[in-house]
């Protein structure tokens, strides 16, 4: 992730004398902050030049926010010393307040917040044995300029955050005086030992998992709310975009329509592809308006004109259509679908029964929906089983255990699943670990009593993964291979979040603040949480597209992998248009990869469309990501909501 560059330069005997001259010179008095930072110059010169015994400081003008901190002075000195300061309510010795022979000393000192609304400031002073005393330093600090809202925010951090050392001793080079949003991203992509929190995307910028969301009260449903209704138009869409080849027109592929929801009601599918809202096509160079419309699809309300392209089974081509949505309420259930898959019986000489369950996010208000679809599952007596997680950024945790538990038989209940590791210094978590044991009952919010969750007795799960199936998602993935079970994924490389959250909500004037910042390791029963760059896939698709044994069309179709999220052409458990779910389907019942060079494409249980649009040119993948403004629950974590006072 990061490159290392060196220089190394080559000295002529003659220019060594003026180096050591050079370094001979440097001064000999400084300070730092906690975190290191150094603002001035430190001893080790037999050549110093003194002032009343001490030398002086090259920066004596120091600056700091209003919050606690600690800072480190250096100084030489030619004999015995004592330092004081002349504001001791903003400031003290800690230590270093004396000596009693020369030398180069450290002097801590540790500020106090300031909570007043204008800025101080104290001197440190320093007499050296013999000398009279003189001001070394002054020192100011920032009014307090922080809302209510930040304050809650660094005092969960300070407490909490998995990498809280690291925080508490930037902590006073942060600026509180940012949006509570812009104060996050600030304060901790300016550290280093939070890798895990994030990644870097495909074009180098590093972006972090803790977020914190502000919604209004009596606004939409809040992200912590147990509701089971949404008001928008029921549209889930790819997060690549697709555009024509001179790239003057974008298009939006579905990837999911929510049943009963305006958009299933007015005929859309998965695989149609949005070209026009409102009559006015989408226009890939104004990227931040793409970024909004594809937002406000999946998120919005109102009233919008859709036009969109549809396959036309009776044509076999794909046609344009119109329509328009009114965003009213519905169930967002995550259960896409769940199933038998109608499987061809040339396509199947082994009579396998596949089930298949697509799961778009661990959200726990819908368990209900997840056991009954498993549980049916298992009444039809499934062989095998396909765990779509494609997409599926996380959720609840304990999501993630309920369901790796239903894919397996019961005799693993109450057996370790996973580990939480904690901060030591965690003031919220009185243990460094918790213990997550996998469960044999589960909580139904509906009823509010405990129920037994079904089980599928697989000795094998197949599972479709990308580059956006995270947190939970892998959280199944590392968990059932920690109790040996094997695991064949399909797909690409996964997002890679080995860490979860402890979400708290609390209210501040006329909104909610949902804050979600990092607070555990994931590691599975084996101790295995090395998963930070994501989970390689078995059968990785991408890699195919290099393979020019291939035919085109299949290399053609393996390339839209290289962007992580294939757009898909059809709906869900169609496997004959999905290469992912067709390389799974194609390995259970014929026990063969439809991606082996030797293997013929007419035996292949994939069979891609060869269609055109209606004489148009062909659609081609963009390759930037829309990188989703909303999480549409917190990862992996759990929920505490706090009391406040409303402003």
């Amino acid at each position: 992730m990061k490159s290392l560059y060196s220089t190394v330069a080559k000295r002529s005997a003659q220019c060594f004398s003026m180096f050591v001259l050079v370094m001979a010179m440097a001064f000999m008095s400084g300070c730092s902050d906690d975190g290191g930072t150094t603002t001035g110059g430190g001893g080790g010169s037999s050549i110093h030049n003194f002032t009343e015994g001490v030398v002086a400081p090259s920066q004596s003008q120091l600056s700091r926010n209003a919050m606690a901190a600690n800072i480190t002075l250096t100084i030489t000195t030619e004999g015995g010393y004592k330092v004081d300061v002349d504001n001791q309510s903003m400031a003290s010795i800690t230590a270093g307040a004396s000596a009693s022979k020369g030398g180069t000393h450290k002097v801590s000192l540790a500020l106090t917040a300031n909570d007043s609304d204008k800025p101080r400031s104290c001197n440190v002073f320093i007499q050296v044995d013999g000398y009279k005393r003189i001001k070394l330093y002054e020192i100011t600090q920032e009014a307090k300029n922080l809302s209510d809202v930040v304050e809650w925010m660094d005092g969960r951090l300070q407490d909490e955050y998995y990498w809280l050392d690291e925080y508490v001793e930037k902590r006073g080079t942060f600026d509180f005086s940012l949006e509570y949003d812009e104060f996050l991203s600030s304060a901790l992509l300016s550290m280093t030992t939070n890798m895990d929190d994030g990644g870097v995307y495909e074009d180098g910028e590093r972006y972090i998992f803790s977020y914190i969301e502000e919604e209004p009260i009596g606004g939409t449903r809040s992200i912590m709310s147990e509701d089971t209704e949404v008001n928008n138009y029921g549209i889930g869409l790819a997060s690549t975009i697709l555009t024509n080849q001179a790239e003057t027109e974008g298009y939006f592929a579905i990837w999911n329509i929510y049943p009963d929801s305006p958009a299933a009601k007015a005929g859309l599918k998965r695989g149609d592809v949005i070209t026009k809202i409102d009559d006015k096509v989408i226009n890939p160079q104004n990227w931040e308006n793409v970024k909004a419309l594809w937002a406000d699809l999946q998120y919005g309300s109102g009233t919008k004109k859709i036009s969109y392209e549809a396959y036309d089974e009776a044509v076999g081509e794909i046609v344009e259509k119109e329509c328009t949505l009114t965003s009213d309420f519905y169930e967002n259930t995550p259960v896409a679908y769940s199933g038998v898959l109608p499987i061809e019986e040339e396509d199947n000489p082994n009579g396998r029964k596949v089930g298949y369950l697509s799961y778009l996010s661990f959200e726990q208000p819908f368990v209900g929906h997840l056991v009954e679809a498993v549980k049916e599952l298992s009444e039809q007596g499934i062989t095998d089983m396909i765990l779509d997680l494609r997409s599926n950024p996380g959720g609840h945790a304990v999501m993630s255990v309920y369901l790796s538990a239903m894919m397996i038989d019961e005799s693993y209940g109450g057996k370790l699943f996973a580990t939480y590791i904690y901060n030591p210094k965690n003031k919220r978590m009185a243990q460094t670990e918790e213990k997550i044991i996998l469960d044999k009952t589960y909580y139904d919010p509906a009823t509010g009593a405990m129920k037994d969750l079904p089980h599928l007795n697989m000795q094998k799960v197949w599972i479709l993964a990308d580059n956006n199936s995270a947190s939970c998602s892998e959280s199944v993935i590392v968990g059932l291979q920690g109790l040996d079970i094997p695991v064949e994924i399909i797909g690409t490389t996964t997002r890679g979040k080995n860490c979860g959250m402890l979400v708290t909500e609390k209210t501040f004037g006329s909104y909610n603040y949902i804050f979600a910042p990092i607070t555990f390791m994931h590691a599975n029963a084996k101790g295995f949480s090395d998963y930070g760059e994501g989970i390689n896939a078995d059968v990785d698709i991408a890699e195919y597209y290099y393979d020019t044994s291939l035919s085109s069309n299949l290399r053609d179709h393996c390339r839209y992998f290289i962007f992580g999220i294939p757009t898909p052409l059809a709906d869900w458990g169609n496997y004959h248009y999905d290469l992912a779910l067709a390389e799974a389907v194609n390995r259970i019942c014929k026990g063969k990869s439809i991606l082996d060079k030797s293997y013929g494409q007419s035996e292949s249980v994939f069979r891609p469309r060869l269609t055109t649009r209606s004489g148009a040119p062909a659609m081609r993948i963009d390759g930037r990501q829309i990188r989703n403004p909303r999480p549409t629950i917190s990862q992996t974590g759990m929920y505490i909501t706090e009391k406040a006072e409303v402003e």
